[in-house]
């Protein structure tokens, strides 16, 4: 198996090839099912039929869950909930069905929509609140205490991420070419809290690259998959342009 690599292709398909057991960390997003325009067909979209969509999560949690070593941790941002479709329920559903185990939970302030509600205004008729907040879930596999890995976060990053809210600016690190990128301090605080020097990250619906380039340039290895050649030319260009490590294993 390569690693440092993105490979374009469905990522249930890629990684129903891996090995067993291989990957160390894997920090990803999956779309949000909320109709955002993505460049492949398949997504375009992006508004599945929910139990559709809860389907394809469970699929993917099932990849990820097999190609994870004991002890290897899954970091899954995912938006807020919205009517009808319940997103923390979906993926923590899809999680726990196939043996992962739940390691962390952590909100994640969001950026400012609508100034006001949407639906009935002033009535209880029909009212929307507004998740102006993301959900980070970090699983694990068999064992939840992993051991004997080199440590590389500092003291006061070490006090301020394990507070159960991060506060992260997700107007830092848009990328043009993609609609739907999170900020670089997303998987550094994931590599750094939640794994170790010396790891294999995995991202499979990798996008425009973010959790690839952080991964290089904390000196892990990586390996990334998207169903989108374009997005998959995106991110191998801001992979090799990315800072290099000075010591890498």
């Amino acid at each position: 198996m390569n690693v440092d690599t993105i490979i374009c292709g469905d990522a249930v398909e890629v990684l129903a090839g891996f090995p067993e057991d291989c990957i160390d960390l894997t920090v990803t997003s999956p779309p949000y099912n909320t109709g955002v325009i993505y460049d492949e067909k398949d997504w375009t979209e992006d508004r599945l039929d929910a139990a559709l969509y809860r389907g394809w999560a469970e699929k993917i949690m099932a990849c990820i869950f097999r190609v994870t070593k004991d002890g290897g941790r899954a970091c899954i941002e995912i938006g807020g909930s919205g009517r009808n479709l319940p997103l923390s329920w979906i993926w923590q559903d899809a999680a726990y069905k196939i043996g992962f185990r739940l390691f962390s939970e952590i909100v994640i302030p969001h950026r400012k929509t609508n100034p006001t509600a949407w639906g009935s205004w002033m009535r209880a008729d029909s009212v929307f609140t507004i998740p102006n907040f993301h959900s980070l879930y970090v699983f694990y596999k068999t064992i939840a205490k992993k051991t004997n890995g080199i440590t590389t976060i500092k003291k006061e990053e070490f006090v301020e991420w394990t507070r159960g809210v991060w506060n992260i600016n997700y107007s830092i690190g848009k990328i043009k070419g993609h609609p739907a990128t999170f900020p670089p301090e997303l998987p550094t605080r994931c590599m750094k809290l939640f794994g170790h020097d010396g790891d294999l990250v995995l991202d499979p619906l990798c996008g425009s690259g973010t959790t690839l380039v952080v991964a290089q340039e904390l000196g892990r290895h990586w390996i990334g998959i998207d169903i989108s050649e374009r997005y998959c030319t995106l991110a191998r260009k801001r992979v090799a342009a990315a800072r290099v490590p000075l010591f890498v294993e």
